[in-house]
């Protein structure tokens, strides 16, 4: 058990150092501000930032920390970050992982980030399955959003609440 955690450790170490090192993209942190949206709109916000962040070679974090938001409480400000409540980092990095000292904030209540942001639902031909633009979407989605471990038990757990093993399910 020692030895699991020892080797976490110097993974975690190893990540670190390549994120914060010279010759990596650095980090860009997305911060999802204003109004009070819903998750999946926060899902298609981060796809978007993602895109924006591999085209200028950068590492997406998304920081849902930070600020009051839909899912965070005053209380817990600085100290949870909402988004990995529900997902897990696209880059694998937390926000707790990175040198702050080499990062740049998106925000996206800065009127200089206006319009930097293709996302899906401005992309009408996201409607057509067959189209390359939903296929790209799609592949992003596959890719980058990712349910936490704690909210696949809680679907589990939900799951196994509602339904009996004999039940169907559409």
């Amino acid at each position: 058990m020692k030895l699991k955690k020892l080797v976490k450790d110097c993974l975690k170490w190893v990540e670190y150092k390549r994120v914060n090192s010279e010759d990596s993209g650095y980090p860009l942190i997305f911060q999802c501000k204003g109004g009070a949206p819903g998750l999946f709109s926060y899902v298609v916000q981060t796809l978007g930032f993602v895109r924006y962040a591999h085209n200028n070679n950068r590492i997406p974090v998304i920081d849902l920390q930070s600020f009051v938001n839909t899912y965070l409480a005053k209380e817990y400000v600085g100290i949870l970050n909402a988004w990995e409540y529900f997902f897990k980092q696209p880059s694998g990095i937390s926000l707790n992982d990175v040198d702050l000292s080499k990062t740049e904030v998106f925000d996206t209540l800065d009127p200089s980030r206006q319009g930097l942001l293709k996302m899906p639902w401005w992309d009408w031909e996201c409607l057509d399955e067959n189209s390359i633009t939903n296929k790209m979407w799609r592949a992003y989605a596959h890719k980058y959003i990712r349910f936490s471990d704690n909210a696949l038990k809680e679907i589990e757990r939900t799951y196994n609440e509602l339904f009996k093993k004999k039940d169907k399910v559409l």
